[in-house]
Order: structure tokens, then sequence, then C-alpha cells
């Protein structure tokens, strides 16, 4: 890069290098293999790097600069021409998921960039989907930041659903156990913001004791209130069974 004419100022601006505790430069990325983060414009605004091998952190990413914001961003958005005219997408927490789902036939896939959802990345997908269908991980840690991303998204007018994958795995995991023919059931079987949040309220309490289903049936009911009538009936059901 400074054979290029670039200064090392630009580069630790860039935060393609760091400086150390003895003023010497090194790379921030060395021994990684790079996903390049590129908008719907084909500009490359950043980079993540996952580690090959040794010790460090597993995923490290570009900092904020003059030109990346990551809670403003998406990856996977340089492929939008691929999205199809159903306008919906896939929604995954990392870039192996992403490019997992995609290489499995599901080219309409972005995903965050290391960050819970925000209210900048669900207005961006506003403009390339009408529903979105969050592939998050399986684990705990997947499931509340689904919950999180799911409430942004429904408070700025975007139809989510979510895909339950089994056994703590990731997208990634699923698809080459299972296949695409068992993703794309996943789909089908999407569940809607209520019935996700009735599900995890059932994993916050004993339903084995008589005290746990009251309380689990409370919390469930207040889920219900700002509901419509219709609406109500269909999760007093659900939340019955």
């Amino acid at each position: 890069l400074r054979g290029k004419g670039y200064s090392e100022q630009d580069l630790l601006d860039a935060n393609l290098i760091l400086r150390g505790r003895s003023g010497r430069c090194f790379d921030q990325f060395r021994g990684r293999v790079i996903f390049p983060i590129i908008d719907q414009q084909s500009r490359v605004l950043g980079f993540g790097g996952r580690l090959l091998s040794g010790d460090g952190p597993k995923y490290i990413n570009t900092a904020e600069t003059l030109v990346y914001n990551k809670r403003e961003m998406l990856y996977g958005l340089n492929f939008y021409r691929q999205f199809g005219k159903e306008r919906e997408l896939f929604m995954t927490e990392g870039y192996m998921d992403c490019i997992s789902v995609s290489s499995f036939g599901f080219p309409n896939v972005v995903a965050s960039l290391g960050t819970a959802l925000t209210t900048g990345q669900v207005r961006l997908l506003r403009r390339f989907a009408d529903t979105v269908y969050f592939a998050y991980d399986g684990d705990a840690a997947g499931q509340n930041a689904t919950l999180r991303g799911l409430d942004i998204a429904e408070k700025e007018g975007v139809a989510v659903r979510v895909l339950v994958l089994p056994d703590g795995q990731d997208p990634d995991e699923f698809l080459r156990s299972r296949g695409a023919s068992a993703f794309r059931a996943l789909k089908e079987s999407a569940l809607t913001l209520t019935e996700c949040k009735i599900q995890a309220l059932t994993k916050a309490f004993d339903m084995q004791t008589e005290n746990g289903r009251t309380a689990f049936a409370q919390k469930a009911a207040a889920l219900l209130r700002p509901l419509s009538p219709v609406e109500r009936e269909r999760y007093e059901r659900y939340i019955a069974k």
C-alpha cells in the first residue's frame, strides 16, 4: 500500500494497521482469511478477518472509520441484484453463515456485522425486503439477539419471522448436516414475533409446576394486550396449548 502512494496515517485511519507500544506499526489482519465488506455500490468499506491458527480472537473487524459504520451496514448487500423479486431476505449473524446459506441455493441473504441489529440496519433492510427471516444461532445468545432485532424490525414496519434451529446449531452447521430442503422446511414453519416471545417464556419458567405455569400464563397474557382481537384469539389458543 505504501508503494501505491498511501501514507502510514492513511493506513492507521483505515484501521488496516495498528501501532504497537514500541511505536512500530503492524498488520491488523495478519494470519487471517479476509472477508471484504462491500456496499451496494460495490465499494469496499472495511474487512472482517477470521483467525487461521494460533491464539487471538476468532474474528476481528474493521473499527469505525470515515467510510465504515457497522451499525449502518450489512454484509452481503453487494449481491442485491441476486435477491430476487419476492422481497424476502434471510438474516444471519456472521460471514460464514451468510456464505453457507447463499451457497446452498438461498442467494437472498445478508449478515449483521458483529453487532445486535440496529435501527439503521433495519431501515437498510427495508429497501430490499418486506419480510425478513432471522436465521440466528440456536444458542441462548443467538435467541436473545434475535428478540432484540425482532423488536427493532417490527417497530420499523418490517414483517419478521424466526427460523428455529435445533440443538444450538448455527445455519452453517444445520445446512451441512441437514441440507437445503430441511432449511426450506424451517422457513415454512418460521415463528412470528409473538410466537417467538411465547416460546422464550416457556424456557424462563418451570412448566412442570403449577406456580411456573401460572407465572408463564401471566407473562404470556401481557404480550397479547397490544394485539388486535383477532390476533389475541389466535395466540390465546397458542398459549393454552
